[in-house]
């Protein structure tokens, strides 16, 4: 029952009179005619035809054993009709791309469904849907995520009910603390940049300190955070990198984020770190990177005070702020499968080691402790100033 209720209330609870919708034009041109099957993850093509269909039970054979037990076969057939009634027949991929995480591939495709509006004979409605597939070796399906989307094109400042495609993972390696993140003014300095309002600052701090006792507070090299390994939060093709720009000393602020880079994650989305070390960025403009992947190490550049890691992700047309909740992490050391961390937690990837693989793509509370697709409450620490649950598009299946 509560499996069948966790499919229920992403569609029913968001009736069109409880969130605000982007406006904008039904389609971007980009998606009048999508290509009708997949191109990276063949696979897809099945289980996208078998949620549309009237029998989807041969999906079943392709989930394994943990996901077969979440997602019985009762279960797969009323999310099957919920994906017919809330948004008719599939018409093409729009958008696609794959992303490493251990052994298993994350397959994200937006995919363009059709169903003729009741109240005007001869017109579509039209809705694109993610589809978000871990696949295993053996092609199983491990995890699927099925959910309304919103054309990134139609948003507008703040942005604060759009829900990232991009799987995020916290860019460091142990357990950093967040200086800088949250969705207030008090918990976020960063809060008033329309291209930076859901940004953060992390920080490496050992017993309640910055910097190694009793070491000079003017060497960079004496803060913890300094050259600790920055890596990639998630698959893309990097479009921006600055490096060269010298450190600050300690305690003095520089200008802009000086050393980084900017990842192109796609569906126009783009995540950007910044402060690195000179002369440690590892990557050049144009190279794929798969989340984990070591790109550069933590310094003291640009507007910056002492070693720490600023990340936010944006809209690629005009830098627009996006929210950026990461997945697969601990925080103050509970494991979260998606979160928003705020000012004050300690958060820690648990992403597997980076593969080798490249992977393809082709264009076509103060905290909300797990950050949920649907509206849920949350509540904080005492301490924390509260803010209320973001609103979240419609969801079939989060398994």
């Amino acid at each position: 029952m509560r499996l069948l209720a966790l499919l229920t209330v992403g569609s029913w609870l968001l009736a069109a009179g409880c969130i605000e919708r982007p406006t904008g034009p039904t389609v971007p041109e980009a998606a009048l005619h999508p290509p009708p099957r997949s191109a990276l993850m063949p696979p897809v093509d099945g289980l996208i035809a078998g949620l549309a269909s009237d029998d989807p039970s041969r999906i079943i054979t392709r989930l394994t054993p943990r996901l077969r037990e979440r997602l019985p076969e009762a279960a797969l057939h009323t999310a099957a009709e919920q994906v017919r009634r809330s948004f008719g027949e599939p018409r093409g991929i729009v958008e696609e791309h794959l992303q490493h995480e251990g052994s298993l591939t994350w397959y994200s495709g937006l995919v363009l469904h059709a169903r003729q509006d009741e109240g005007h004979e001869g017109r579509e409605l039209r809705t694109p849907v993610l589809y978000q597939v871990a696949f295993t070796p053996e092609r199983q399906i491990e995890h699927l995520l099925v959910r309304e989307h919103w054309y990134i094109e139609h948003l507008t400042a703040p942005a604060e009910t759009y829900v990232p495609i991009t799987r995020l993972h916290v860019p460091a390696t142990g357990v950093w603390t967040v200086a800088q993140g949250g969705p207030t003014r008090e918990l976020n300095a960063h809060h008033g940049s329309e291209s930076q309002r859901f940004a953060y600052d992390l920080v490496l701090v050992i017993d309640g300190r910055f910097r190694r006792p009793k070491a000079d507070k003017t060497r960079n090299e004496t803060y913890y955070g300094y050259g600790q390994p920055l890596r990639a939060p998630a698959a893309g093709r990097v479009v921006r990198v600055i490096d060269g720009v010298p450190d600050n000393v300690p305690g003095e602020r520089g200008k802009g984020g000086g050393n980084g880079l900017v990842i192109d994650h796609g569906f126009g989305e783009l995540s950007s770190l910044w402060h690195a070390r000179p002369g440690s960025v590892r990557v050049k403009r144009g190279d794929h990177v798969e989340p984990g992947q070591l790109v550069a190490e933590v310094g003291n550049t640009g507007r910056s005070t002492g070693a720490h890691i600023h990340l936010h992700l944006s809209r690629a047309e005009d830098d627009l702020a996006l929210p950026a909740p990461f997945v697969d992490l601990r925080i103050d050391g509970v494991e979260h499968t998606r979160a928003l961390p705020v000012r004050g937690d300690r958060i820690e990837a648990r992403l597997p080691a980076p593969s080798t693989r490249t992977s393809a793509s082709r264009p076509s509370s103060s905290r909300p402790s797990e950050y949920p697709l649907t509206p849920l409450a949350h509540w904080a620490p005492p301490s924390k100033p509260s803010t209320s649950s973001l609103a979240r598009p419609r969801v079939v299946i989060d398994a």
